[in-house]
């Protein structure tokens, strides 16, 4: 859907564009090999690899209609967060912590980058670190579900309101 959206940002169709499924550890050999021509590929594998094989960054998907755009979130079962509740609520709260020092404290990012993924400082630092929203945002999460449905991910329009409670 991201890079769907960033071609409609040059008037290409996705469909003019062959795809190919690789997962992020084989993606630098795919591209070194020739069987892809580009890939997109979150931190820390772009920056893992613009260091090692001096790859170079073609344009961001982090823009125009996808800009800001929720990617990543946790999803509990109804029966598993009326039955744990204060898990859930102490699960909320050590994420909403770790966005805001990841916000404020890019040192902090590095430091924990380099002491559990062992990545080198240099490439912690040379990442390009998004900003990560504190909280839940209906619309911003409504949004993924509109540009997946319109770019043919979803065969109808979805509501994320009932996944909210």
């Amino acid at each position: 859907m991201l890079v769907a959206s960033l071609l409609a940002d040059y008037s290409m169709p996705p469909a003019a564009v062959h795809f190919v499924a690789v997962d992020f550890q084989h993606t630098g050999q795919a591209l070194a090999s020739g069987e892809v021509d580009a890939a997109e590929m979150p931190e820390p594998f772009a920056g893992e690899l613009s260091e090692s094989l001096g790859l170079v960054e073609l344009a961001d998907a982090n823009q125009s209609a996808t800009e800001g755009l929720p990617i990543l979130g946790y999803v509990a079962t109804r029966a598993w967060a009326h039955k744990y509740p204060r898990t859930l609520a102490a699960f909320i709260r050590a994420l909403n912590q770790g966005q805001r020092i990841a916000n404020s404290d890019r040192p902090a990012v590095w430091a924990a980058i380099e002491k559990y993924d062992g990545m080198s400082l240099g490439t912690a630092t040379a990442m390009n670190l998004n900003f990560y929203p504190v909280g839940l945002d209906r619309v911003q999460l409504q949004r993924v579900a509109d540009l997946m449905y319109m770019y043919g991910l979803l065969g109808r329009p979805f509501s994320i309101g009932p996944m909210l409670g």
